[in-house]
């Protein structure tokens, strides 16, 4: 084969990418995209796991109850974004991980993010925020287990790249 018609990597990437496109959308060929490239996106987070968590996280949500971290709202992707890059966490006083009321939800790199801390044990085990040191694998509850859901497989891989990235919201 001619080398100058041979295809490479970056062609095919774009050939799938345009073929998304033309079949499904602009927001299906930016995550096929981003899924080739290695990079997660906050929507495939959101569809992938997130949007559970509105069973609790959410305005007059089912699982809410007075103990419930106030600042976080899955009802919608949007909302959700909103939420977790914008402000901190408000626990009240004597709940579970209260110890962490004030603390970022994504923090500045993956191992700062209470967010990750609370579906990642291995982030969970190693968070130190020295403006809480009561923020710590004692006091951060375990999501999974308190919801009894697990993320799916690749999930915490994709939140690691992603909060580590910046947060994009894409």
């Amino acid at each position: 084969m001619d080398m100058r018609t041979r295809p490479t990597t970056a062609r095919w990437l774009l050939v799938v990418a345009s073929a998304t496109f033309a079949l499904t959308g602009c927001e299906a060929a930016e995550d096929a995209l981003g899924d080739a490239t290695g990079g997660a996106t906050f929507t495939a987070l959101y569809d992938d796991y997130f949007s559970d968590c509105a069973t609790c996280h959410a305005p007059g949500a089912p699982g809410f109850s007075s103990t419930t971290e106030a600042n976080l709202d899955f009802s919608s992707k949007s909302a959700a974004y909103t939420s977790i890059t914008t402000k901190n966490a408000s626990i009240p006083s004597g709940a579970i991980g209260s110890g962490c009321d004030g603390v970022a939800f994504v923090g500045t790199s993956s191992g700062n993010s209470l967010l990750l801390a609370v579906v990642d044990k291995d982030t969970r085990d190693a968070f130190d925020v020295s403006t809480h040191p009561d923020c710590n694998s004692g006091t951060i509850q375990d999501m999974n287990a308190y919801s009894g859901t697990q993320p799916p497989a690749g999930f915490v891989s994709d939140l690691k790249a992603w909060l580590d990235a910046g947060a994009p919201n894409n």
